[in-house]
Formats: C-alpha cells, sequence, structure tokens
C-alpha cells in the first residue's frame, strides 16, 4: 500500500511538473470531466485490488490530475463574451411572417375547399388541373425573389433608394417578362394544352386557366411587393395585405362558385391576387416611396 501512494504521489509530481512547461490557455469553461477523473481514481483507490493495472491506472489517473489542477491555477482569468439576443424584435418578425405563411395557405387552397362543397369531385379535379397549369407562371417570380432579398435589405439600410428603386424596377420587368409568354401560351392554347396533356375531358377548364392565368400576370407586373415590406422591417404590413385578401377570397369563393362552378372559382382566386398586389403595392409606396410596378406610374 505505501508503495502504491509513494507510486501516486510521484506521478502526481511528474504530471505537474511536465505540464507545466505548456504554456497555459484560457478555457471557456471548467474542466469538470478532469475533476471527476481525479475523484474517481481517488475513490477506486481503497477498494480496488491492488494489482499492476489498477495500480497503472491510478498513476495515469493522477498524472492528469496533477496537470489539469495545474492549469486551473496558472490559466488568466478572463470571462468570454456573452451573447446578445434580441428576443422582442425577432418575435416582432417571426410572428407575422408565420401567420402570413398560414394565411397564403387559406388563399392557396380557399377555391379548391369551397368548390368541393358545392360541385362534383370531378368539376375538382379539372379545376385543379387548371390551377396547377397556372402555378407554373410564378416561377419567375419565385426565382427573382430570392436573388433580390439581400440586396433589398442591404440597399435600404444603407439608404440609397434610388439604387433600390432601379433594383425593382428592373427585376419587376423580368418577372414580366418571364411570366407572359406562358400566360400568352394558356390564354390561346389552354384548351389544347389540357386536351393534349389530360384528355378531352379537361378542355372544358380552358375559362378558369385562362381567369387564372391573367391574375398571375397581374401579379407578376406588381413586382416583389411582400419581399420589399418584409425586407425593410414592414412584415405587419404584409400580414394585413395577405389577411384582407384571404378573407375577401373566402367571400367571393362561395358568391362566385355556386353559380359559375370552375369559372367562379377561378375569378375569385383572380381577384384576390389583383387584391392582395394593390394593398402590398400601396404599403411598400406609403412606407418606402418604392414603385413596385415593371413599368412604374409614378416615381420616387
Amino acid at each position: 500500500m505505501a508503495l502504491h501512494a509513494l507510486a501516486a504521489a510521484l506521478a502526481f509530481a511528474v504530471g505537474a511538473a511536465m505540464l507545466g512547461l505548456l504554456r497555459p490557455r484560457p478555457l471557456a469553461r471548467r474542466p469538470r470531466l478532469e475533476y471527476a477523473l481525479v475523484f474517481f481514481a481517488l475513490a477506486l483507490y481503497p477498494i480496488q485490488p491492488l494489482t499492476p493495472v489498477v495500480t497503472a491506472l491510478h498513476i495515469l489517473t493522477f498524472a492528469a490530475g496533477a496537470g489539469v489542477l495545474y492549469l486551473m491555477r496558472s490559466r488568466p482569468r478572463t470571462q468570454l463574451p456573452q451573447p446578445a439576443y434580441e428576443t422582442r424584435a425577432w418575435l416582432g418578425s417571426i410572428i407575422p411572417l408565420a401567420l402570413t405563411a398560414g394565411l397564403q395557405v387559406i388563399n392557396a387552397q380557399a377555391d379548391i375547399l369551397v368548390l368541393g362543397l358545392f360541385r362534383p369531385s370531378d368539376d375538382v379535379g379539372v379545376y385543379k388541373v387548371a390551377v396547377q397549369a397556372a402555378m407554373l407562371i410564378p416561377f419567375g417570380l419565385q426565382a427573382v425573389n430570392v436573388v433580390i432579398m439581400p440586396y433589398v435589405a442591404r440597399l435600404h439600410v444603407e439608404g440609397d433608394h434610388r439604387r433600390l428603386q432601379r433594383l425593382v424596377t428592373q427585376s419587376a420587368r423580368a418577372i414580366l417578362a418571364l411570366a407572359l409568354p406562358l400566360v400568352l401560351v394558356f390564354v390561346f392554347f389552354g384548351e389544347a394544352i389540357l386536351g393534349l396533356a389530360f384528355g378531352p375531358g379537361y378542355t372544358r377548364g380552358q375559362t378558369a386557366l385562362m381567369l387564372l392565368s391573367l391574375g398571375q400576370l397581374v401579379k407578376a407586373g406588381m413586382g416583389s411587393v411582400g419581399v420589399l415590406l418584409n425586407m425593410t422591417g414592414h412584415e405587419r404590413d404584409t400580414l394585413r395585405g395577405v389577411a384582407i385578401a384571404a378573407l375577401a377570397n373566402l367571400v367571393l369563393n362561395f358568391v362566385l362558385i355556386p353559380p359559375f362552378s370552375l369559372v367562379g372559382a377561378a375569378a375569385a382566386t383572380a381577384c384576390t391576387f389583383i387584391i392582395w398586389n394593390l394593398l402590398l403595392r400601396r404599403a411598400v409606396w406609403q412606407r418606402i416611396q418604392i414603385e413596385t410596378m415593371a413599368f412604374p406610374i409614378r416615381t420616387a
């Protein structure tokens, strides 16, 4: 027992001396794991059989503990900077954005759901095809929005409204240029496309496809209204406009679908696009004096 204790003490001293040669560095946390190793070895020592393996384990553990204790005593007393979280500001942005996303789901599905309440399932199927075809039109809008988001935020923070206006106008024209050819195809050849792609039974969705396409064209011509509001700190204006549009969408669908079926659903959705984008365009002008349309009718 005395020999083992002596060996452990020598190992402790050697470990401290060797690790003392190292340059201590600031530690970001207290090494509780190393403390645990030291006390683990101390706790095991009286109860384990005195075998060479156990002795070697104690020697290594005491050596490690010696070095840790030395570092703890010699390390500089520095404090790491504490992170700062602007919780209120983040919640002020996240909650309106989350609610806006939910209302957009209502806007996207209200026509199909209400149509299913009043019309048979085959009408819903035909209309669903027209909706999916029209959803190809705003692809350019979505792609351009992803690209311009950081530039909108930066130019707004810098206060460079002249460059921001030029960016918004050019992006709106690009969105319109990408949307217009597909709209023309659907308006003039929609019936043939539906017949070739899905069969003769779907050609009666041509009028609905035309109305949805025209609504998407107006949406494209209005530009990136939602992005401008969201990236300049006016998420609540986006939420307000989308909420009004969602309410109008439900009302229009219940009014127009019973007498006009597919055409009523498409007309209600197209009107919703126009209401939504007009409200957001007005909010953009009031907040940051930027005209969002592809061909501005007024200048900042």
